[in-house]
């Protein structure tokens, strides 16, 4: 069986802004990951321990290896290399967060934004 070879549209900085920007408006994007169409909702942005860039993410929608739990399950967080990202675009789908609002952060090391459950402006941090 022949590898999927990926063909790499958007860099990885451009990527990293798009994200933020959902973040930044409470706005979903498509993405493919790991060969699956899926909507995510970034929730933690940054960097692990070795410098690569990663985002924690709620999957509100599309497929999953894994599956999906039901709506609003802890069980749809998901830990994202970016660098596995593809085809990242913003949606029109609506903002989902957890029931629980337990979210595991061991995903990302140094949080550069992250959109927090507060009644405030919802949204912390610098970009790099």
């Amino acid at each position: 069986m022949a590898a999927v070879r990926v063909i790499r549209q958007q860099s990885y900085e451009a990527i990293y802004t798009l994200l933020k920007e959902a973040m930044l408006a409470k706005q979903p994007v498509s993405a493919i990951y790991k060969e699956f169409r899926r909507v995510l909702c970034p929730y933690v942005l940054g960097r692990t321990k070795g410098d690569s860039l990663r985002v924690l993410c709620y999957q509100s929608g599309g497929e999953s290896h894994s599956g999906l739990g039901h709506k609003g399950s802890d069980e749809n967080w998901r830990c994202i290399d970016i660098e596995k990202l593809t085809d990242v675009k913003l949606t029109e789908e609506r903002w989902q967060s957890p029931t629980s609002r337990n979210r595991p952060q061991s995903c990302v090391s140094k949080v550069e934004f992250e959109v927090t459950f507060s009644n405030g402006t919802g949204h912390s941090g610098t970009a790099p």
